[in-house]
């Protein structure tokens, strides 16, 4: 039987298990003295995961969206021609114009779900060109806020006024009280409404309706308010039989004019 060698000898000795442990602590000593450097003496170092990741830049430090017009008022229409112009610019933190080297698109939301802008939902820069115009329209009377936005800054905002259009309708008249839809006691007061507004129902405030009274003179009040909303109350003359009456609004060309039979 040949000799053994000098690893088998010493595989075979108590000294074996030992040298396996000493190996398994020298490695452990290893990997927390890493982990200790790092996390505890130098928190600042990148770790194996973000050391090759280039640092991340926001836009907003490069350059911002500006949403600029010269009126803060507009009047509504669906014809985009005569809507308002915004001039949608890049700038920088100094204020002065960014040249974009590529093309960047700006979206652009309106808080009207009736307004429209010319050129759709967004609008492109070119690049090289540092703002686009285009044109917003609406046709619902209030105050609209307006949005621009571009990816990677903020979004920016600028708020106009739509005003009504020409007025240009009468709602049908209507009995609020006193009456009873096309019948009206005789002797008593009875109110109606009507509603004056454009052509995209948007109310007039302040328009001034003229009533007229057909059957009897006791008119008694005449007012409106501040939302289109006309009122006229009127008296009608007693009498032993029922008669017809006629109440009518107008306002310029427009007129609306309610029948009624007055009951004694």
């Amino acid at each position: 039987m040949p000799p053994k060698s000098r690893w088998q000898r010493f595989r075979l000795s108590r000294w074996y298990p030992v040298f396996w442990l000493f190996i398994f602590l020298i490695l452990f000593l290893a990997l927390t003295g890493s982990y200790y450097y790092k996390a505890i003496l130098n928190p600042n170092l990148p770790n194996d995961r973000t050391a090759n990741q280039a640092p991340s830049t926001s836009l907003s430090n490069i350059y911002k969206v500006q949403i600029n017009s010269t009126k803060n008022s507009i009047i509504a229409t669906d014809d985009q021609s005569k809507g308002n112009e915004y001039e949608i610019r890049l700038v920088q933190s100094s204020g002065e114009s960014y040249l974009p080297d590529g093309e960047v698109i700006i979206t652009l939301s309106s808080s009207s779900q009736t307004g429209k802008y010319s050129s759709g939902n967004s609008v492109t820069i070119p690049r090289q060109q540092s703002s686009v115009k285009v044109l917003y329209a609406d046709t619902k009377a209030g105050t609209a806020t307006l949005t621009a936005l571009a990816s990677g800054t903020v979004p920016v905002t600028s708020t106009v006024l739509v005003k009504p259009a020409e007025a240009a309708l009468l709602s049908p008249i209507q009995i609020i009280s006193g009456g009873n839809k096309n019948t009206v006691p005789a002797d008593q007061d009875v109110t109606f409404v009507t509603t004056l507004t454009d052509i995209y129902e948007n109310p007039i405030p302040g328009g001034t309706v003229n009533w007229v009274q057909v059957g009897s003179n006791n008119l008694r009040e005449v007012s409106s308010n501040d939302v289109g909303m006309a009122y006229f109350v009127a008296h009608f003359d007693r009498s032993l039989q029922p008669y017809s009456a006629i109440v009518r609004a107008q306002f310029s060309s427009k007129q609306q004019s309610i029948y009624l039979t007055v009951q004694p």
